[in-house]
């Protein structure tokens, strides 16, 4: 699997999030503007990308990690109060959708969700502040390698 098709699946399973205006693959060069909110935008995360190891004589582990982007709205758009209404299902339509994506490359974790995943903060993209969240992601991809003595 490359990581192009990694992003199509993640892309594939982002646009059947009941809500998602649009997706983005790679991250755009524009800041979303309202109407593309809510949006989504699949980031490769500072955590290294890709991480990679030996998990046996002749296997090669990819960790693919992403954070991905989630932005409600442009912030000054409605109200705190609205705000928590409305992204309050987001995060469980978007928990619901990846932990049943076990197929996304048959090895798709979340290693980070207790410690970094804060729903209803502000996201900062492009200096256009939203209301959103991050969702850290992993992707692990596991490659058979031929190796000679």
């Amino acid at each position: 699997m490359s990581l192009a098709n990694i992003k199509a699946q993640l892309v594939a399973l982002e646009q059947t999030v009941t809500g998602v205006q649009r997706v983005f693959a790679d991250e755009p060069d524009r800041a979303p503007i309202a109407a593309d909110c809510p949006a989504v935008i699949n980031a490769p995360s500072a955590d290294g990308f890709p991480e990679i190891s030996m998990i046996s004589v002749a296997t090669v582990r990819y960790d693919w990690h992403f954070d991905i982007l989630f932005l409600l709205k442009p912030l000054g758009q409605g109200s705190p109060v609205e705000w928590d209404d409305a992204i309050e299902p987001y995060a469980a339509r978007f928990i619901a959708k990846f932990l049943s994506a076990l197929t996304l490359n048959g090895n798709c974790v979340d290693q980070r969700l207790r410690a970094a995943f804060r729903v209803g903060a502000q996201i900062n993209y492009l200096d256009q502040p939203y209301y959103g969240f991050v969702l850290p992601w992993t992707v692990s991809e596991d490659v058979l390698t031929a190796v000679t003595p």
